[in-house]
């Protein structure tokens, strides 16, 4: 059984889809997840979730067996089980039970920024999270902030404004730890955090000024749905600032047929 996820976790690794292989692997391992150990249903799980492969039988099958087994995976087992299930769209309430229960008597300590990243951006995909997850998880961050990645942070506020999250505390002091360190964004995070902090409602006037003043030489990297999240973000937060707009309208004007 390890030789199964073995080789499905490369493939992710390897972004390869191959239906067949994929189909065959996860009919097998559905019927086998008892044989399995803790990392080989982690591993499985997060390759088929990496390439977009929803098999449900396996998934059913792997949230099930593993509600009383979570003991034995490590931290990062459990954030990329969530992740790869919100990828997929597969909500398995005993599963997300179990995690909650398991985050919970582990203590957050436990997991590193990518981990607590990934859990919340996995329950965010689903629009669901084990009541008291989320709040705790923000409650959690602050005091951590300097650990988590570009990609980390961006994924997070994202996630919360999914989630409907509008935690106070925490986007406060996102917001406080994000001026001086936008060069190190890609256009994706930036994207991603204007149109969360627009979803969310939440007006941080030091962290609008400093992107204010950031964007502009950025647009040029930007993708379509990139530059569209912006202007809805700020009009969401109506935010008004003459100079981004006029760049933001100028990029989109130049070119329009990608919309």
């Amino acid at each position: 059984e390890q030789e199964m996820a073995n080789m499905t976790y490369a493939c992710a690794l390897l972004l390869f889809r191959h239906g067949s292989f994929l189909e065959s692997v996860c009919d097998e391992a559905a019927a086998r997840i008892y044989e399995f150990k803790a990392q080989g249903v982690s591993n499985l799980v997060y390759a088929i979730g990496v390439l977009r492969f929803g098999h449900i039988p396996l998934l059913k099958a792997a949230c099930q067996h593993s509600c009383g087994e979570l003991r034995a995976w490590s931290e990062q087992g459990i954030a990329n089980t969530v992740y790869a299930l919100g990828l997929l769209g597969f909500k398995h309430t005993g599963f997300f039970e179990a995690v909650a229960a398991s985050m919970h008597d582990r203590g957050l300590e436990c997991f590193n920024a990518q981990h607590l990243s990934n859990t919340l951006y996995g329950f965010a995909r689903l629009s669901c999270a084990p009541e008291g997850l989320p709040p705790a998880i923000c409650d959690h961050m602050p005091i951590r902030l300097a650990e988590f990645k570009p990609q980390e942070l961006s994924n997070s506020v994202y996630a919360l404004a999914l989630l409907r999250e509008n935690h106070r505390d925490l986007l406060t002091a996102l917001c406080d730890h994000l001026p001086h360190k936008l060069v190190l964004f890609s256009e994706q995070n930036l994207s991603n955090i204007v149109y969360a902090l627009g979803l969310l409602e939440f007006q941080h006037e030091a962290c609008l000024q400093a992107l204010v003043q950031h964007l502009p030489g950025r647009l040029c990297e930007f993708k379509a749905q990139g530059l569209a999240n912006t202007l809805h973000g700020l009009g969401l937060l109506r935010f008004q600032n003459q100079d981004l707009l006029q760049s933001l309208c100028v990029h989109v004007t130049g070119r329009i047929a990608e919309f």
